[in-house]
């Protein structure tokens, strides 16, 4: 007599086969891709979420699909930050006019918007003197699951040498 996994008893799961797909809604935003954010997400424990994980094989895979891509957004923002970059930014500046008669009464009232645009640009490596370790220690995420998969991305980027044909270029 074989026992099957619906048959052991206990609260039935929380868990919905849509929820794959819901994973991989979320990661095409960018967004829940740690634990504690899918636990806030689907309203549950962060130990649910690692029970899901290890029982079901979909969802484990949309949460991995869905880091990988979150990596592919840190490490093209880092490169922004490290390259500089140049950005369109919009004001809008709201006026009144306002016109009186010669007894001091209100004759007219405009109300205007006008819009300006302005190139801006971030200066190659600004952030990262500014702002610390952090883009160090975001890229340590991305590197290091990265290189789980194959990738061989190199752990430091000081004193890094790559061969490329007959040359050198050193990766910083």
């Amino acid at each position: 007599m074989s026992i099957e996994p619906s048959d052991l008893g206990g609260r039935p799961t929380l868990y919905e086969p849509g929820f794959a797909d819901q994973l991989k809604g979320l990661a095409r935003l960018g967004l829940a891709v740690t634990t504690r954010q899918l636990a806030a997400f689907f309203g549950v424990s962060e130990r649910t979420i690692e029970r899901w994980k290890a029982q079901f094989p979909e969802f484990c895979q949309s949460i991995r699909e869905g880091r990988i891509h979150a990596d592919c957004l840190v490490a093209e923002k880092l490169f922004e930050r490290a390259t500089g970059y140049e950005w369109i930014e919009e004001q809008a500046v709201i006026g009144k006019d306002v016109v009186y008669g010669d007894n001091g009464k209100k004759l007219r009232e405009t109300e205007w918007v006008e819009s300006s645009r302005s190139s801006r640009n971030f200066p190659p490596m600004c952030a990262l003197r500014y702002s610390g370790s952090g883009p160090a220690r975001l890229g340590f995420g991305a590197r290091s699951r990265l290189a789980r998969m194959g990738a061989g991305l190199p752990r430091s980027s000081k004193d890094h040498r790559t061969s490329l044909g007959q040359s050198s270029i050193a990766v910083y």
